[in-house]
């Protein structure tokens, strides 16, 4: 279950490599919105910032999508 952040909260994102950052948080009707800052992933590739949807899946899961 993901918890509804309060406006302008920040959370912890854990990419598959095991690379862990901050990111931004908040809601839009029933999903969340992460604003995620620029990184390097585990190996070595830099990754611009970029703002993710995440929202439930009609199967009930969870799913993130890049906003652009």
């Amino acid at each position: 279950m993901i918890d509804d952040p309060p406006q302008g909260s920040n959370c912890v994102i854990e990419f598959g490599d095991g690379v862990v950052i901050v990111a931004g948080a908040r809601t839009d009707g029933d999903a969340h919105l992460l604003d995620i800052p620029a990184y390097r992933t585990a190996r070595g590739s830099n990754v611009g910032p970029g703002e993710w949807r995440v929202a439930r899946s009609p199967r009930g899961g969870w799913r993130a999508h890049p906003r652009r």
